[in-house]
């Protein structure tokens, strides 16, 4: 479920009865139709990743064999096999072949299990031959062509935002870069009014996937940002609707922002909030949580482990997932201690108390539902937060009450 990387692609038509695969460029701009842009277009140019010979073409459309592309090592992954198990691993396309095609009005995802092949007798507990690593990769186009009309949101040092970033040659500036907030196209349906709904709401979608018992805790969680948008001018910015178990849509369909509830052989991101970003202006177009069953078990298991004589030390194992990690989020090393902290507060107020309280879980994955929503609309973690007033102020109520 981890994602990789997202960038801007167009197919071209190309001498030779072929199409060309092209990775845009995106991060040098100037002004479009002035010397300084043929200037940067000369500078700079696009990468052609493959190319694709025409099948059949018809009144003007062409026919192409993706499988060129993308029942490839296209991501590069061999390399990371090789690091971990013992290289070199190589892809077998003998032993490769597409596992899904889904088309939607604005999207289209591909789905291919591709085969790599290493040295004999090398392997662990999940991979048990590495003569045969099977991996199942996810493939996600989106059409940009309906996206007019969005305005980019300059960014700013006092916000911590997720950005997008260019260098303009077209700037006078002493730092001729142009940097775009990451954000939903969120727009008052009454302009003149202090308080407004949307015009159009940020919907997400609870999927059928979610525990029955854990669905009141994901809507809280993501609905707690409405207080946010208040501040904003926006009443219900956002809302919440259960997806039903007889669901005539697709979660992957690019229309829906969902929370999705996924299983794993053992700890591994715990929760991540990825998007999908507009790279030439910085819109968010869809995103989609991803809450791992295995963190409900961790939450328990460190209630059912922690009594007031423990230090609230944190599993070696998880020490070395949170830490030493650059990039890597560490809300989770954080929600640890913050976990431990109830547990034993509850052991000392109910010592008598044997089972796991509801609420104690409850709480937690409203919290991390909370978290991940905030990546979702844009937001970084809150690094200036923690410095905007000196250590020494943050007891006094009344100067931290006004922030």
């Amino acid at each position: 479920g981890l994602t990789l990387e997202d960038y801007l692609c167009a197919f071209r038509k190309a001498p030779g009865n072929r199409v060309y695969l092209v990775r845009r460029v995106t991060r040098y701009r100037a002004k479009p139709g002035t010397p300084t842009d043929r200037a940067v277009k000369m500078s700079y140019s696009d990468a052609i990743i493959a190319s694709l010979p025409i099948i059949a073409e018809e009144r003007g459309k062409v026919l192409v064999d993706l499988g060129v592309v993308f029942l490839t090592d296209f991501a590069g992954v061999g390399t990371y096999l090789s690091q971990g198990l013992g290289g070199p691993f190589r892809l077998d396309r003998s032993r490769s072949s597409w596992a899904e095609v889904k088309t939607f009005p604005h999207n289209v995802e591909l789905r291919v299990n591709l085969t790599f092949s290493g040295q004999p007798g090398r392997g662990d507990d999940i991979v048990p031959d590495a003569r045969g690593v099977s991996t199942v990769f996810h493939y996600s186009l989106r059409d940009l062509s309906d996206l007019g009309g969005y305005t980019p949101r300059l960014a700013d040092d006092r916000e911590g935002y997720f950005l997008t970033a260019y260098k303009d040659f077209s700037s006078e500036a002493s730092a001729p870069f142009g940097r775009y907030v990451n954000r939903y196209r969120l727009q008052k349906a009454d302009p003149k009014a202090k308080l407004s709904p949307p015009k159009k709401p940020i919907v997400f979608w609870i999927e059928n996937t979610v525990p029955y018992e854990f669905r009141p805790f994901v809507r809280a969680g993501s609905l707690a940002w409405n207080e946010a948008f208040k501040e904003a001018g926006f009443v219900d910015a956002i809302e919440v609707r259960q997806m039903p178990d007889e669901a005539d849509w697709d979660p992957e369909d690019a229309r829906y922002n969902t929370f999705r509830w996924v299983t794993s052989h053992e700890l591994g991101y715990g929760a991540i909030g990825p998007s999908r970003v507009n790279p030439l202006t910085g819109e968010i177009l869809d995103a989609d949580i991803l809450f791992e069953a295995e963190m409900v078990r961790n939450y328990t298991n460190i209630f059912k482990r922690y009594t007031p004589k423990t230090d609230g030390a944190i599993p070696a194992g998880l020490q070395r997932l949170l830490t030493g990690r650059r990039g890597v989020c560490t809300a989770g090393l954080h929600r640890h201690h913050e976990a431990v902290f109830g547990a034993l507060a509850y052991r000392m107020l109910y010592p008598e108390a044997k089972d796991v309280p509801f609420e104690y879980i409850g709480a937690l994955v409203r919290s991390v539902t909370t978290h991940e929503v905030g990546h979702t609309l844009g937001l970084r973690h809150n690094f200036k937060g923690s410095t905007f007033h000196k250590n020494a102020d943050l007891q006094n109520a009344e100067l931290t009450s006004k922030s």
